[in-house]
């Protein structure tokens, strides 16, 4: 898993202000043995100028897939792309682990990024899953072997019915970003064990195309911006 560490650190002194940023890029694994690169930093003159402390996360998505209800027993957990659309009814997850970020954090900011094919489609709705689902296995039946969803294709309530956000692709091969309502993310990190992820939907039938986290494009991936005060 790669991330990225952004802190903000926000000081007030009378009528003097400080603003810094210090970014980390963590390695894919623990394995490779080599130090943080750190990309840019500043450092407040003493601890007593820190007012306000925030951290910034990027994180890539650690599972995701699609289902389509014209196949409703086929996995797409090694898929390339993401489809979502309402005839036939497809929907993608996405899940991301937020693990990195302290349980006591206060989530203030949190955003989805999601990259568009060759079609980019219609407008969509992020929803929070409600219920767990393995990337190999789970089909628009099952969210795993053997484990039907409460509703197929992850409709709700196997998501929450109100969403936590949109997105508005318009251009092919183009980043779109859909704000999250906060207290989703919040609900994660303060209880980890009810991360299940985001699930894309849509009404439109013009099928909407995502790059998916198996993409050789690093950047054109799903990625959740998280901004927390630990």
């Amino acid at each position: 898993m790669t991330v990225m560490w952004r802190s903000a650190l926000v000081a007030l002194a009378g009528c003097r202000s400080l603003l810094g940023f210090e970014e980390v890029r963590v390695g894919d694994s623990p394995a490779d043995g080599a130090p943080p690169d750190v990309i840019d930093s500043a450092v407040a003159d003493t601890p007593a100028d820190m007012a306000l402390v925030e951290q910034e996360l990027i994180l890539s998505a650690v599972a995701d897939t699609w289902l389509n209800s014209n196949q409703p027993n086929q996995t797409h957990g090694s898929s390339f792309e993401l489809q979502v659309d309402s005839g036939p009814a497809q929907s993608s997850l996405v899940r991301f682990d937020v693990t990195a970020i302290p349980t006591t954090a206060t989530v203030t900011l949190a955003e989805l990024t999601v990259t568009t094919s060759n079609d980019p489609g219609g407008a969509c709705t992020v929803h929070r899953v409600l219920e767990s689902w393995v990337e190999g296995e789970a089909t628009h039946n099952d969210r795993a072997a053997n484990t039907p969803w409460l509703a197929a294709g992850a409709s709700p309530p196997s998501t929450a019915s109100v969403p936590s956000g949109s997105l508005a692709p318009d251009s092919p091969n183009t980043p779109i970003i859909a704000s999250l309502a906060t207290a989703s993310v919040q609900d994660w990190v303060t209880d980890p064990s009810t991360n299940f992820g985001l699930g894309i939907a849509t009404v439109s039938s013009d099928t909407v195309r995502l790059r998916s986290r198996e993409n050789v494009v690093m950047i054109q991936r799903p990625r959740l911006r998280v901004r927390f005060r630990p």
